[in-house]
Formats: structure tokens, sequence, C-alpha cells
């Protein structure tokens, strides 16, 4: 990574010397830099552990710290005015693009007032409809069946959330233009000479599709993932809204956030996700795990939306 600047999730971030890190930018973007040394193990309050997998987590005076195992750390304050990191000698460059795009840009984000939800979305007719749910719910699955439809993409995994200027909509986008998917999907619908290979230690081969215009576009509905069915060839994919309180619960547990103690940043998610649920309908959709099940929810999907014509 060099020095320089890039937007992403709508916000820019820009390359800083080590001793600028701490200095607001007068544009409001974000200062990022890299440390010589990691960070100590023993001088950190870790609140969890990490793994190959997961990341660990802990407080380092005023600061955040998040470890990626043989990629990075990153440490960054409480407004999220700079994000700090060390990377391993050993670390992928394809790796740390992942940990930071996908791990620690949407906790920035977050910090400044943006939510982010773990949701992967495309562009239908008037706005964009959006998929939520945990790692291996079927996010980037579904995504990638209605992009094979004609929809274009607005986001893989990681959705920002922010209110309309005259507060009466929520918008979503812009977010991550390539889709992670596993190469039998991949080969199901049709995009396998389009896909590049997996990340090295990941399964997922990865597919840059068309794409929604890069700016906000208005939230129309979010469908938080279920794949629970196990073979019921009579109803592989259902349907049903959620009450608000429900909803509500189950979108805070699908937000990017980095601890209880930032009230400040989740106050203002409650905020965003309370305006959210008066102008969006949220609904569970339960499907099976099977070629069936996503054909189904396919059809399900397509038959109440119509995709952007471009």
């Amino acid at each position: 990574m060099l020095p320089g600047e890039f937007e992403l999730y709508g916000q820019r971030f820009r390359w800083m010397e080590p001793d600028a890190a701490g200095t607001p930018l007068e544009d409001n973007s974000v200062a990022l830099t890299r440390i010589r040394q990691p960070i100590p193990s023993d001088a950190v309050e870790w609140l969890s552990r990490g793994d190959e997998r997961i990341p660990g987590f802990g407080k380092f005076g005023d600061c955040s710290v998040y470890r990626f195992e043989g990629v990075a750390d990153f440490l960054f304050p409480g407004d999220g005015r700079f994000l700090k990191m060390f990377l391993h000698p050993e670390a992928d460059h394809a790796a740390l693009e992942f940990a930071l795009e996908r791990g620690v840009l949407p906790r920035i984000l977050h910090l400044r007032g943006t939510t982010c939800l773990h949701a992967s979305a495309v562009a239908v007719d008037g706005g964009v409809i959006a998929f939520c749910g945990h790692s291996g719910a079927g996010k980037s699955t579904l995504a990638a069946a209605l992009v094979s439809r004609g929809f274009p993409l607005v986001s893989d995994d990681v959705l920002p959330l922010r209110v309309s200027p005259r507060g009466d909509e929520v918008w979503a986008g812009p977010g991550l233009p390539e889709l992670r998917i596993h190469p039998a999907m991949a080969n199901l619908l049709g995009v396998a000479a389009q896909v590049a290979p997996p990340l090295h230690g990941q399964t997922k081969v990865r597919w840059q599709p068309r794409r929604a215009p890069s700016s906000p576009l208005p939230l129309r509905a979010i469908y938080l993932l279920d794949a629970g069915l196990r073979e019921q060839s009579s109803a592989p994919a259902s349907l049903w809204p959620l009450p608000r309180h429900a909803a509500l619960m189950d979108l805070i547990s699908h937000s990017f956030w980095v601890h209880p103690r930032e009230t400040t940043a989740l106050g203002k998610d409650m905020l965003c996700l309370g305006g959210l649920l008066r102008s969006v309908e949220v609904s569970r959709l339960a499907f099976e795990l099977t070629e069936g099940g996503f054909t189904a929810v396919e059809t399900l999907i397509a038959s109440t939306v119509r995709a952007v014509t471009q």
C-alpha cells in the first residue's frame, strides 16, 4: 500500500506520515499510517482473544486494538480520526486488504457516525435491497444469484447506511465492488469464467460484476437470512415480515460495532436503525441450503422487485 488517497464506503482515507496521524484533517478524511513495531501484547487490555479466523480485540489506553494474527495490528481512537497499522513481514497484500476493508474500516465508520450492516446488497428499481446475516448465512450467494439475473451489485459483506439529508429515508452504499462466492456456486450461476482464484488460505473465488452507480441509494428492503430449512421441497424458501422490535434487535446484532463502551457511536447506530424501521420493510427469509432453495429465493425476490436498467 503506497501513500495517497482513496475512497471507500463513501469515506475518504489518506495515507500520512506517522507523526501526523493524530492531527484532524480539514477535509474530514481519515488518516492512515504505518508503524514499524507491533503493539506490545502485555500493554493491551485484551477483551477477546483471536485465532487464525477471528481477530483479537482489546484496549490500549484510549484506543482500540484489533489483531489479525499473521497479518496486521490496527490501532484507532474512539472518534475514528486516524488508523495506525503494523504489517507483519510475511503478510500477504490481499489478506491485508481483506482485514482492512471488511474488518476494520467498517468500525472506523461506525465511530464516525455511519452505521454499517453485515450485509450484501443489490440495486433494484427505486433503491437497494439488502441480505443481512452472519458469516455463512448466504449473503454473497444470494446477491450473486440476483446479479447474474441483471441486478447491479451495491456491496458485498459491508453495507454503509446514512440518513438522507431530509431525514425521511435511509440511504445505502456505496460499498465493496467484489463478490466472494464458492466455486460450485460460480459454476451454477454460469460465471466461472469471470472469477479470480481465492486468496491464500481462503476457499471462495472473487467476482467483480456490473455495479450500481457509486452514490448512495434509498434502502427499500432488508432480508434477514435463515438457512435453517433442510430438504423441505414443498417450501424451499419462505418470507415473512418482522415486527419492529424484533427487527431492531436483529439489525443491532448484524451491525459492525467496536465495543459496548463506545456508547456515543452505539447511540448513533440506534438513531439510524430506528429511522430505518420507519421507512424500510424488514423480513426474515428462510431457505434450504440446496440448489432448489437458492432457485426459489431468486424467484421470490425477483418477482417482487425489478432490476435497475442502465
